[in-house]
Formats: structure tokens, C-alpha cells, sequence
């Protein structure tokens, strides 16, 4: 995992998946103030790797806390 920018990751899988995997996660850990708009999303996603991106309640990038699970084939 790399931090790119604020809000933006990068993550490289240690094995290549065969075919693109799934994946998905959450925000968490931000106090009371969160809002449902705060979130993680992935907008690139491959066999070797995906960008991870985080947000707050205004649509801006932001560094939070998120975890993540991905699933898929491997040789």
C-alpha cells in the first residue's frame, strides 16, 4: 500500500489474480461526526493491483481509515 496523494492509494497485490477480483471495503473510525457520504471507493482495479480512494461528507479526498477485502483466483 502507497499513499499517493491525500485521499488516494495505491495497493499491489503480492500474488497476480488470474482474472480481475473483487473487492470492496469501508470507511470507518472517524469520530461521531460521520456522514454517509464519507467513503471509500476503488476506481481502477486490476489482477495486480487497485487505486483506493477516500472522502468526507463534501465529496473532497480526505485520509481515513478504511479496510478491505479482496477475492479472486490465483495460480
Amino acid at each position: 500500500m502507497k499513499r499517493e496523494s491525500t485521499g488516494t492509494y495505491q495497493l499491489s497485490f503480492s500474488t497476480t489474480f488470474t482474472r480481475t477480483p473483487a473487492i470492496t471495503g469501508s470507511q470507518w473510525g472517524y469520530g461521531g461526526g460521520q456522514n454517509t457520504l464519507d467513503n471509500v471507493i476503488f476506481p481502477a482495479l486490476s489482477g495486480s493491483g487497485a487505486t483506493i480512494q477516500t472522502g468526507d461528507s463534501n465529496g473532497k479526498y480526505s485520509d481515513r481509515n478504511f479496510n478491505f477485502i479482496v477475492i479472486g483466483s490465483i495460480s
